[in-house]
């Protein structure tokens, strides 16, 4: 066995043409086959892999775990990933397409590191500054006023001039959504979403108590005569879209359909919450609802982490995504 310095090994995957964490568990056994790596020598660690290859560390995770389903590779909580002592390599080694993770919605990974590289100047720049030991200290729970300029400055190009008072920080886009259900309905009412819909939702309709019902959906989104029938059916609160590059189906609501779904909501008196994280992406979107007549409460979204104030209510927490995408069918009443 050798020394925990072979923990240095680093195999090159620039030129795979299939999925990353493929290429890493074929490089072990090809390495094993060729010598370079031999019975009882530790892999690196996950994230010290990840950062040597540009990638993320679940692709490594996914990596290590191909790896010994095909018999090469041993773990141990606290000590590891070895090299198996019995490990054998098969010659043509069978592959998994891998599945569709709809959980989360995110760039693919980019080789050679830039994001990780990007990250940790960003961070050495942000502990540069004189005031670095004031994050470490309670701050206004609606975030700073530079972070608050900064925020309306960000959404400027998608609302015009937004006032930074209109502007509310957020540590998290799941928990600005709970804030804005939270302002909005209480436990048993019914909120309309999309039948394909942002996971967060549905576990935010569990967590609130919220009765969700999944709209059908076509090329262009939700069909308002769905959205009508659900109206007439049951006393709805809210409606959640985001029209936008939509997910998981990436469709851009016309403003045809939008018209359409803005009259259902103003003739039942719903409120609009939309997600408008994506807006900025298209080179022509549609305007978002929230600078729409204001005829009826609208909440939207379009950056990350900053949520703005809409125009019909008198507390108003608007829905952004920083870390979010993916989308599951929602569960629960028919429309």
């Amino acid at each position: 066995m050798r020394s925990k310095a072979e923990c240095a090994w680093s195999p090159d995957i620039s030129q795979s043409q299939g999925p990353l964490y493929l290429a890493i568990s074929d490089a072990i056994a090809g390495d094993i086959r060729d010598g370079r790596l031999r019975a009882g020598d530790r892999l690196p660690a996950h994230r010290d892999l990840a950062l040597r290859l540009g990638v993320d560390v679940t692709t490594v995770t996914r990596a290590y775990a191909e790896a010994r389903r095909r018999g090469l590779v041993d773990s141990c909580v606290g000590r590891g990933t070895f090299i198996r002592l019995s490990a054998t390599v098969d010659p043509a080694p069978k592959v998994e397409l891998p599945g569709i993770d709809m959980t989360m919605n995110r760039p693919p990974d980019i080789p050679g590191g830039l994001v990780n590289a990007r990250l940790r100047a960003g961070i050495a720049d942000v502990l540069a500054r004189e005031d670095s030991a004031d994050l470490l200290a309670y701050g206004d729970s609606a975030g700073s006023e530079v972070s608050r300029e900064a925020g309306a400055l960000w959404l400027k190009p998608r609302l015009g001039e937004v006032c930074p008072d209109r502007v509310v920080v957020c540590p998290g886009s799941q928990g600005a959504l709970a804030a804005t259900l939270s302002a909005l309905v209480v436990p048993g009412d019914v909120v309309c979403c999309p039948s394909l819909a942002y996971p967060g939702l549905r576990m935010l309709g569990t967590q609130l108590g919220l009765d969700l019902v999944g709209l059908p959906l076509d090329a262009d989104g939700v069909l308002p005569d769905a959205f009508e029938a659900a109206c007439l059916r049951h006393r709805v609160k809210v409606i959640y879209c985001c029209p936008t590059l939509a997910n998981p189906t990436a469709e851009v609501m016309p403003p045809g359909r939008r018209r359409e779904i803005v009259a259902v909501a103003r003739n039942y008196g719903v409120a609009i919450v939309e997600d408008d994280a994506y807006g900025l992406l298209p080179r022509h979107s549609p305007r978002p609802w929230r600078l729409w007549p204001p005829k009826s409460p609208t909440t939207s979204a379009a950056c990350p982490r900053w949520w703005r104030r809409a125009c019909a209510s008198p507390i108003w927490w608007p829905r952004t995504a920083l870390r979010r995408g993916g989308s599951v069918p929602v569960s629960g009443r028919p429309p």
